[in-house]
């Protein structure tokens, strides 16, 4: 098999270690650590899938840019009370 965490160009051995596949190793986790399951089984507020489906997207180019863009994105979702 092969882990979840693999981004699907990784998977397939067509791409070196870029920040899309962290981007998407990030996502898993992300989904991970909200439902306890890597997989989509669990629904999640809107804003919050919008994010997973963007940090996850097949195509790298499609996934946020950089892990900054990532975490304001996160951070827009979680709202000015959080408290890290």
């Amino acid at each position: 098999g092969y882990s979840r965490y693999l981004a699907p160009e990784a998977r397939r051995g067509e791409a070196v270690a870029t920040p899309a596949i962290d981007i998407y190793a990030t996502g898993v986790l992300l989904r991970y650590l909200l439902t306890s399951d890597a997989a989509p089984t669990v629904p999640l507020p809107p804003a919050v899938e919008r994010a997973l489906s963007r940090a996850l997207a097949d195509d790298p180019d499609e996934r946020f840019q950089s892990a900054e863009q990532f975490r304001a994105c996160v951070a827009a979702i979680v709202g000015p009370t959080a408290r890290c």
